[in-house]
């Protein structure tokens, strides 16, 4: 069973960017950062989903959502730390 952490910068991220969005449009905020959410649920099961981009990092994977890419990279074992990035 894998288990998905969100370290403090990325709730930092998420937390950020929710506010950026929320001001002109709190539905479109609340969906994306459910839909980010969950895809990182989903990456923390399926890890190999993403696209591998040691060109920026050792064993980095980055996988997109909408207009973002949430980077990732096995930490510990089987936990995952997600953070969002927009391209």
């Amino acid at each position: 069973m894998s288990h998905l952490h969100f370290s403090p910068l990325v709730r930092m991220d998420l937390h950020t960017l929710f506010d950026y969005i929320v001001k002109d449009n709190p539905v479109a905020a609340k969906g994306l950062l459910g839909e980010l959410k969950e895809t990182c649920r989903r990456i923390a099961r399926f890890p190999e989903i993403g696209v591998l981009r040691e060109d920026l990092a050792h064993d980095l994977r980055g996988f997109p959502v909408r207009n973002y890419i949430i980077f990732y990279r096995r930490r510990h074992g089987i936990r995952r730390h997600c953070h969002c990035e927009e391209p």
